[in-house]
């Protein structure tokens, strides 16, 4: 991602303990940073950001990931002809 300028923000507490599949997890995880990355570069986004954050809420931890390619939101996408 710094080859192509984007900026990666995160905000996720050092303290939060998450017992999963790691290597699954990864392969999610690096699937969805390769999905925003193809779209912002696709739409040329000036000044292209992935914001990471999370909050854990009892017994279970939220993740949120979002970038700033506004077009690729639930509902907008076109099929390419």
């Amino acid at each position: 991602m710094k080859s192509h300028n984007i900026t990666l923000n995160i905000e996720v507490s050092e303290s939060l303990v998450v017992e999963s599949y790691a290597n699954e997890l990864k392969q999610v995880m690096l699937n969805i940073f390769k999905n925003a990355e193809d779209a912002l570069l696709d739409l040329k986004i000036q000044n292209p950001q992935i914001s990471v954050n999370t909050k854990q809420k009892n017994s279970f931890i939220h993740l949120n990931i979002e970038d700033n390619a506004r077009a690729y939101r639930w509902g907008n996408f076109s099929e390419k002809q």
